[in-house]
């Protein structure tokens, strides 16, 4: 058995303003999760999520190991964290787009369900090729911490073909067509003392959406895609920068809201209404 490795790893810490090393995005499976708990629960789940955030190994794990030409790093790329005896936190390690490590939450569940949550992240995490895989599952620990890295080596992020496991029969949605918003220490503090019922967190832009993005501000473009894939995010992404001028897909959501005089950044209003629009 061989540890996972990458070379070329450099420390790379990003700070989403709470002062902790990692970053994460939430997927809306999760956020529909936790908006079910009651208020012991929910204490117990932030409680863990902030450890996480943390980087504290107690509840991280090291590097995953693999046998010599095994093809099933998907499934090994897939973490869960237990909450108390009888609920799980399943979640991953992705790469943002300068190749830094970040977090992805996917599900909450009841530990009877943690081997079906796990099975259909890793549906999902079998379309990245192996080597950004391998640079996910890799563990930079210093001073008995796990920091994030940022990784210089050059690989394709997805696989030529795709090896997407079998399509689901009930109301989780595909991994691929959720949306992905910022979790904060604002929305953990609001998540613990009054659970997320009716709040709204700003989301970000998926790796395949900055791409589309990126060609759509700069050429003409035919955007093709099933329902909910992201074709009219990307559009009003598109709509927003052109607005303010902009070129910096990095832009996050949660920036929106103050700009540096604390007050409020620019927003744009989306609507098929005539009416409303000319209002």
């Amino acid at each position: 058995r061989t540890a996972v490795r990458a070379s070329g790893a450099m420390p790379h810490v990003f700070d989403p303003g709470d002062g902790l090393p990692w970053t994460w995005e939430v997927l809306e499976s999760f956020v529909e999760d936790v908006k079910k708990l009651k208020e012991a629960a929910r204490a117990a789940v932030v409680s863990k999520l902030q450890r996480l955030k943390e980087g504290s190994r107690k509840v991280w794990r090291d590097s995953p190991t693999y046998d010599a030409g095994s093809d099933d790093l998907a499934q090994l790329a897939v973490e869960t964290t237990r909450v108390g005896s009888s609920a799980s936190i399943v979640w991953w390690v992705e790469l943002d787009h300068v190749q830094g490590q970040k977090m992805v939450l996917y599900r909450l569940v009841r530990v009877e369900h943690e081997k079906d949550a796990r099975t259909r992240a890793a549906s999902y995490l079998c379309t990245f090729s192996d080597a950004y895989l391998r640079a996910c599952m890799v563990r930079n620990i210093q001073h008995g911490i796990v920091l994030p890295f940022e990784t210089s080596e050059t690989f394709e992020w997805r696989r030529t073909a795709s090896s997407e496991w079998a399509s689901w029969n009930d109301d989780v949605r595909p991994v691929s067509l959720q949306k992905r918003y910022v979790m904060t220490q604002r929305h953990l503090d609001i998540l613990k003392m009054h659970g997320m019922q009716g709040v709204q967190m700003p989301f970000v832009l998926y790796p395949d959406e900055v791409q589309a993005l990126s060609k759509v501000m700069r050429e003409p473009v035919f955007l093709l895609g099933r329902s909910g894939s992201g074709k009219t995010t990307v559009l009003v992404h598109a709509m927003f920068y052109t607005h303010i001028g902009a070129l910096d897909f990095g832009y996050r959501p949660d920036t929106w809201e103050l700009d540096e005089s604390g007050e409020l950044g620019p927003m744009l209003l989306v609507t098929r209404s005539p009416l409303l629009a000319n209002a």
